[in-house]
């Protein structure tokens, strides 16, 4: 074996005089290796001339590279086709793209060959190496809009890591080397260290600032340099006891190599395939009773096997077999124990949903009538999911009606013979309506789906009584902003699955009833413009261009609160009729109208010619109207509004709600102009447009600021939207 100290004079039949650093003195020794086992060395100890032989194929990595190479490089590529063909204008893809290509460069130049070739590797290895890190950390800093750089040290700092890249192989590159020693015990550690604590601080910097939908894609990421840091870490830390322990740098990082693409593969493209919170809690529980199991094997095993071995008088073999059988018994039911530990710790909403739809189980076998099972569902899933509306429909007639609503918007009454009905009628598990998810119901179009898109509906539970349809229930968007995962989605099949079971036990002539009652009572309002045509035979539903324009009082739940109800009801009644009258006068007509909230529609049931123009002035003098309303037996301050408007296609036309007909809009445009009222809060303006309105409209909109890729609840990508501030309103009133 070679020693410190020690110096080759020679490789076979070539002398190494001259050969000065370990890349060009490695280069012939490679060469040789290809056809000679072991590789004859000729060296110079002290003031000895000696031979020795040296077996490369068990004491170099290199001898493992082939086979790990090609799997790595197959992961590498592959994933970052697929993520710049998917999302070719994400800037996350393409640093992504950039990284993964430079890691693929690392690994397949470890092939050995002739010295030339040899030299070529470390150059092109040390090329890719100083890449990867900045070009990876780069992606993770931009996998959330939130988090995306902005300032030049932003930008910068990444690269400060190609240096220690290039330390790791100034061991092979430089004329006065770092020792081999050193590299493999302290630099190269440092330099993954160093790696490892850059992305643990973008990620945690991107998990505090991201929505729930970032911090899934951070999750992912967390997930697969879990898988990929722990083995190395602990590679690392053993060759610092023992460089030995070197040999296994090739197949570690191979094999997180593999797995970290495939967990950035998912976080940019399907992050929601699998329930990631339920993955890293199973995997957390089972790395702790591994750590256990392991020390327990190491330390305590050898022991007890000698004192069973000793005063049983059986040999240690079947001493040690027998406490891993024990060993098994316990960890197993442990691991039941642990985890559910680590969700209430770690994922407390997905903790309370378990246990919440336990207990919802079992209250569901104690009600004695089927409105109240109906009730206690929607109840309880409004609670425990907190969604935007929560809705459960029963079957009256060739209708279902609601029987139980909660949250924004008029639930319209869907027919028996319509397409969600087809589309639940043979169906034991949820319906997911989610944009992101749109084809999973893909054959679910027309009116039915504008009624889901209006309502914000991300999930449908069907209800059946043997195999007849009865019931469902509409769930919308969790106000969280998180998705509906696998986990959620199967508990909630569970709890369709009980009300199925229980509803079997009754006559559905109540729950008929009280629907009938519920729909009499969700309708609110027909609008005034559209009346003649309702009393000439209705107007059938279809999909118009149109300008929709959501109109809220802001504070209004405090401003009622503090005031008698005469007060508040002369006060919102004033505020009805200016908004109504200025609607009017634009060629707008009210198709909505909630309390201090009021929806209208520019551009039907007749066309409107500059629709987009009409909304915006409106919105303006609506701003405008309102500030110079005072409240009603109140001294103080005038009513501040938010407006949102969006353009755009949506259904308008009659809905049929039991026994009446309500002209109105439903679709994605008036879900999102119902947002982008939203949004003037946060946004601190007085009103928020979409692009299509902003372009349609840009002569009267010049004050109007633009928020670019602007995140909107409820909508999978993040979208440019306009904003009135509300100083720009302030600063024209006298």
């Amino acid at each position: 074996m070679l020693a410190p100290g020690d110096v080759l004079l020679r490789v076979g039949e070539r002398d190494l005089a001259g050969l000065m650093t370990p890349l060009t003195l490695s280069a012939p020794i490679l060469e040789a290796a290809l056809t000679e086992h072991p590789v004859p060395l000729e060296l110079r100890r002290g003031t000895l001339r000696m031979q020795v032989l040296i077996d490369l194929r068990r004491h170099h990595p290199i001898t493992l590279a082939p086979v790990w190479t090609v799997l790595t490089s197959i992961a590498y590529v592959c994933t970052a086709v697929l993520i710049l063909l998917r999302v070719p204008d994400a800037p996350a893809s393409r640093y992504l793209f950039a990284g993964l290509l430079s890691a693929n460069v690392y690994f397949a130049a470890l092939f050995p060959g002739p010295s030339w070739q040899t030299v070529g590797n470390a150059l092109v290895r040390a090329f890719g190496a100083m890449l990867v890190a900045p070009c990876l950390i780069g992606a993770m800093m931009r996998l959330v809009p939130q988090t995306a750089p902005r300032t030049r040290l932003g930008l910068g700092w990444p690269w400060l890591l190609s240096l220690l890249a290039l330390l790791t192989f100034s061991g092979e590159l430089l004329d006065m080397p770092l020792p081999a020693d050193v590299t493999w015990r302290w630099i190269d550690p440092l330099t993954f260290g160093a790696f490892a604590l850059s992305i643990l601080a973008v990620l945690t910097r991107g998990f505090v600032l991201a929505d729930p939908i970032g911090r899934r894609r951070i999750k992912w990421v967390v997930y697969g340099s879990y898988l990929l840091y722990v083995p190395y870490m602990l590679r690392a830390a053993a060759i610092v006891l023992d460089g030995r322990f070197a040999s296994l740098d090739t197949p570690m990082m191979a094999l997180g190599g593999m797995v970290l693409p495939v967990c950035l593969l998912v976080a940019i493209l399907r992050f929601n395939l699998f329930d990631i919170d339920r993955l890293i809690s199973v995997t957390a529980s089972y790395t702790v009773l591994a750590v256990v199991a392991l020390a327990v094997v190491l330390v305590v095993f050898p022991r007890a096997a000698a004192l069973a071995s000793d005063g049983l008088g059986v040999d240690r073999g079947t001493g040690q077999l027998a406490f891993s059988l024990i060993l098994a018994g316990i960890l197993v039911p442990t691991h039941r124990w642990l985890r559910p530990q680590i969700d209430r710790l770690f994922f407390r909403d997905r903790y309370a949903l378990e246990h919440g739809v336990s207990a919802l189980l079992r209250e569901l076998s104690e009600c004695d009538a089927p409105t109240a099972l109906c009730e206690l569902v929607g109840e309880r899933l409004d609670s425990l999911v907190r969604p935007d509306a929560c809705v459960v429909y029963t079957r009256s007639g060739e209708v279902f009606t609601p029987i139980f609503a909660r949250g924004r918007g008029i639930p319209a009454a869907f027919e028996t013979n319509g397409g969600l009905a087809a589309a639940l009628a043979h169906r034991r598990v949820p319906l997911v309506a989610q944009a992101r998810q749109q084809r999973r119901v893909a054959n679910l179009e027309g009116l039915d789906r504008a009624a889901l898109d209006t309502l914000g509906v991300a999930a449908v539970l069907p209800v059946h009584r043997g195999d007849e349809l009865v019931a469902f229930v509409c769930l919308g968007a969790k106000r969280s902003g998180d998705i509906y995962t696998e986990t959620d989605l199967t508990l909630l099949e569970a709890v369709a699955g009980k009300l199925s079971d229980e509803l079997l036990r009754y006559d559905l002539a109540e729950v008929v009833q009280k629907g009938r009652i519920m729909e009499e009572a969700l309708r609110r309002y027909v609008p005034v413009a559209v009346t003649s045509q309702l009393a000439s035979g209705g107007i059938q539903p279809a999909e118009h261009e149109i300008a929709v324009l959501f109109v809220d009082i802001r504070g209004y739940t405090t401003f009622a609160a503090t005031r008698r109800a005469a007060e508040v009801f002369a006060t919102v009644n004033r505020y009805a009729e200016t908004v109504s009258a200025i609607a009017r006068a634009h060629g707008g007509a009210v198709a909505e109208f909630g309390g201090d909230g009021m929806m209208v529609v520019f551009g039907a049931p007749q066309r409107l010619a500059g629709k987009e123009n009409a909304a915006v002035t409106a919105g303006r003098e609506i701003i405008d109207a309102v500030a110079a309303l005072t409240p009603d037996g109140d001294d103080g301050g005038p009513l501040l509004v938010g407006v949102g408007i969006a353009t755009g296609v949506a259904y308008v036309g009659d809905v049929r709600s039991v026994e009446r007909h309500i002209w109105t809009a439903i679709g994605d445009t008036v879900n999102l102009a119902a947002r982008l009222q939203q949004l003037t809060r946060s946004l601190s303006a007085a009103m928020v447009i979409d692009a299509p309105t902003k372009h349609a409209a840009s002569s009267i909109t010049t004050d109007f600021v633009c928020h670019a890729q602007t995140p909107i609840r409820g909508r999978p990508d993040p979208e440019d939207v306009w904003v009135l501030p509300t100083t720009a309103i302030t600063s024209q009133q006298p």
